[in-house]
């Protein structure tokens, strides 16, 4: 439980550190609303498939033992 307890500490420092970058991009107009939310949705899309590769994987190795 310890590692799993050091990774979810190491994802939510990186969180952190992205929204502060993006706040930053945002304040400084390097970056617009829409682009961040473009972005946003194009990241939410490959993680539901990465999710969905991961679970596909877990059946199959279930299925073989």
């Amino acid at each position: 439980m310890e590692e799993q307890d050091k990774r979810d500490r190491l994802i939510a420092e990186w969180i952190l550190r992205i929204a502060t970058l993006e706040k930053l991009l945002l304040s400084k107009g390097l970056i617009t609303d829409k682009e961040l939310a473009e972005a946003y949705m194009d990241s939410i899309s490959k993680m539901t498939e990465f999710m969905k590769a991961i679970v596909a994987q877990k059946s199959d190795n279930n299925a073989q033992n």
